[in-house]
């Protein structure tokens, strides 16, 4: 099954920030729109200069203001609390059959409002790019121990939670069950290597 009207959470949008998973949402939600698919893409205004809401290549980008806060804590928190005032716009207008998360904090917005109805709609996948809690604590000295804790519950429930998670590679997956300590089943995983071209030439596996 195909989704028709697909809701794609990330940190920025490719072009107002760089980087691996920015690149590869708004590439995927390029080649979705290419296949009439009413895309809408939910980020962070990393560039502060940035439209609230604009069509970029056919995709409604929308963007939240982004925290200011140097505590890593209230950051998250804050990031989590803009996504969903305006994820609970958007939703209320778009009738989304598919949720696709790239991003941690915007993602578990999404599942505190899913969950706060009692069920999973619309359902998710959640892309693993790479374990959320060895990019921000690569530099063992400088650990926050509250932050530290806080990803080690949000990403395995984000895990846990999602229809289906989405690897690029084995490797890639292996690496986060081995970080969080968690297992996740095979039938709600998704490996598709080579990047957007496989995954959007792959809609039998997305819903």
């Amino acid at each position: 099954m195909t989704p028709k009207n697909l809701l794609m959470l990330n940190g920025a949008m490719f072009g107002d920030a760089y980087g691996g998973s920015y690149r590869f949402a708004t590439e995927l939600a390029e080649a979705f729109v290419k296949r009439d698919i009413n895309v809408h893409l939910l980020a962070a205004n990393v560039a502060e200069n940035k439209p609230k809401n604009e069509m970029i290549a056919g995709i409604h980008v929308h963007r939240y203001s982004q925290p200011n806060t140097r505590n890593p804590l209230m950051n998250g928190l804050q990031h989590i609390w803009r996504t969903r005032r305006e994820l609970k716009a958007l939703i209320a207008k778009e009738p989304f059959d598919l949720v696709w998360g790239h991003s941690p904090l915007q993602t578990a917005a999404y599942l505190s409002i899913a969950f706060s109805s009692g069920k999973l709609r619309p359902p998710l996948i959640y892309s693993v790019h790479s374990p959320w809690l060895l990019e921000r604590h690569s530099n063992k000295g400088r650990v926050n121990l509250i932050e530290y804790a806080a990803i080690q519950i949000i990403e395995p429930w984000i895990i846990r939670s999602a229809t289906l998670v989405h690897s690029l590679s084995v490797a890639m997956l292996e690496e986060t069950t081995r970080t969080y300590h968690i297992k996740i089943p095979e039938n709600k995983v998704l490996i598709l290597p080579g990047g957007t071209r496989r995954v959007y030439s792959s809609e039998e596996n997305l819903c």
